[in-house]
């Protein structure tokens, strides 16, 4: 009897050909909607920032199925500092774009509960300098998971 293989979501890599950007005069929240309606997503609020992206809270609409209200976390990539940030990656010289590109390859392939799902990438602006991508991720807003002190960093950590 043959093992039935484990069906991973396709993950949704979208570009501005399928989607718009547009910002908000009066509340300046960016949203971005694809072309045919599908979803409809409203960036709320900053949770964080690291070297290369920042963090928001988003929320998106599915209007073909009367979803409204769907909390995601959304990274925001600035593609032209990726593109710029040289990595030694195996022995060879590389772009954090392209690592970033294949890191995105990768993790949409991972099918687990305990690591947030990839569901959407927006890519605005083909050009480097002015281009970002928006990466649409589950949500994990249950709190923090570990907690760890630079003063003590000795690999001791305090799970909530």
């Amino acid at each position: 009897m043959k093992e039935e293989e484990e069906v991973v979501p396709q993950l949704n890599w979208l570009t501005e050909k399928e989607v718009t950007f547009t910002k908000s005069e009066e509340t300046g929240k960016t949203r971005i909607v694809h072309k045919d309606g599908d979803i409809e997503i409203e960036v709320c609020a900053t949770m964080g920032k690291g070297r290369f992206c920042k963090v928001v809270k988003a929320v998106a609409d599915f209007p073909n199925f009367n979803e409204t209200g769907i909390p995601y976390a959304l990274k925001i990539f600035n593609k032209g500092l990726l593109k710029s940030e040289k990595v030694t990656v195996d022995c060879r010289m590389s772009d954090m774009l392209k690592e970033t590109s294949a890191e995105f390859d990768l993790h949409k392939k991972l099918a687990n509960p305990n690591v947030a799902k990839m569901c959407y990438i927006f890519e605005k602006g083909m050009k480097y300098e002015e281009g970002k991508y928006y990466v649409a991720m589950h949500l994990g807003d249950l709190g923090v998971v570990a907690d760890h002190s630079d003063e003590t960093f000795d690999s001791k950590f305090t799970l909530n």
